[in-house]
């Protein structure tokens, strides 16, 4: 993600322009992973987590604090009574844009959502990009044959902008 967030900032001719890339989990462990891995070629990319329940505590920052929001594995697994509060939070949080990959399946203790894009077009994002991908379950020996693990995962992909 920081390779793609650098080159972006050099096409777009900010370069030179501090970024900071925050990372936000509840699970620790994949926060010292982050911690361990993640490193930016550049002096001006600094990358910081957090770790944080935000689907009881909501962000810390303040409104419009970040200016794209990166949501991967987190939307499936926010229990329906705290799911419409959290979209609001992320909402109130980004300003320009939004990443999210979504899986698609109902799982034990997922809820996968239909109705998706209309939460955050409610609050002043548009569509632009919203489509399906299977996904294969993914080992560091790389793509082993799904039907020793799981089958293929119906994941779904949004782009998002305001």
């Amino acid at each position: 993600m920081i390779d793609f967030i650098a080159s972006d900032w050099r096409k777009r001719g900010s370069e030179g322009h501090p970024i900071e890339v925050c990372g936000i989990d509840l699970n620790e462990s994949r926060l010292r992973n982050a911690e361990q891995h993640v490193r930016s070629a550049h002096d001006l990319i600094a990358a910081r987590f957090e770790h944080r329940d935000l689907a009881r505590s909501g962000f810390e920052q303040a409104d419009a604090a970040f200016d794209y929001g990166l949501l991967c594995g987190v939307l499936e697994i926010i229990e329906p009574d705290a799911f419409e509060d959290f979209v609001k939070e992320v909402a109130r949080v980004v300003r320009r844009g939004l990443f999210i990959e979504d899986l698609a399946e109902k799982t034990p203790g997922g809820y996968p959502r239909e109705d998706l894009p209309t939460y955050f077009e409610a609050l002043g994002f548009r569509v632009l990009r919203d489509h399906w991908v299977l996904q294969e379950p993914y080992q560091d020996q790389g793509t082993l044959d799904p039907m020793e693990l799981w089958p293929a995962l119906k994941v779904r992909i949004l782009f998002l902008e305001r």
